[in-house]
């Protein structure tokens, strides 16, 4: 199992260096960066790469991996960042502020999984109560089955398990 992680870091970190972006990527590239700055341009060129890599695993590595990639970003909620009670960041503009609050999160794991050929029909964007907030929270459900446990993907716990072990 070592040997597999070890593979997998190396496969990626190889790829996420030699991928070439397309136009339309490296026109987000530049969006980004300027509205953003250079760091922000670094993180959407980063994530296009890592999108690439992620295309060629198995769907559960997928959602791993997608899931780590983003949790990576700061949580700040709408208020501080945007000005507003409530806006739902496009991933681009979550990368670009480096920030967001769980609907950034989980819109962006959402469409990023989509990218990489996850079914719709296997995913659910979910409210939930974070009991240790007190607050309403979105998370990423991911039903390998239609009657199967949902997975969930969350940023308050990257850890990803089924619905019926999280707290």
């Amino acid at each position: 199992m070592h040997n597999y992680w070890l593979i997998l870091l190396l496969v990626l970190f190889t790829a996420s260096n030699s991928v070439a972006l397309n136009t339309q990527e490296q026109q987000w590239v530049d969006a980004v960066h300027n509205t953003y700055g250079d760091r922000a341009g670094k993180r959407v060129d980063t994530w296009r790469k890592k999108m690439a890599v992620f295309h060629g695993l198995p769907e559960r590595d997928q959602l791993t991996e997608v899931n780590r990639f983003f949790n990576q970003l700061n949580f700040v909620n709408d208020i501080n960042l945007w000005g507003k009670k409530d806006y739902w960041a496009t991933p681009l503009e979550f990368l670009g502020a480096n920030a967001g609050d769980c609907e950034d999160f989980t819109i962006a794991k959402y469409f990023s999984l989509l990218e990489l050929g996850v079914p719709d029909k296997k995913l659910r964007l979910v409210y939930v109560k974070a009991i240790e907030l007190n607050q309403f929270h979105m998370v990423l459900a991911y039903y390998s089955t239609p009657s199967a446990e949902p997975i969930i993907l969350d940023n308050i716990n990257g850890q990803i398990k089924p619905a019926s072990k999280r707290t």
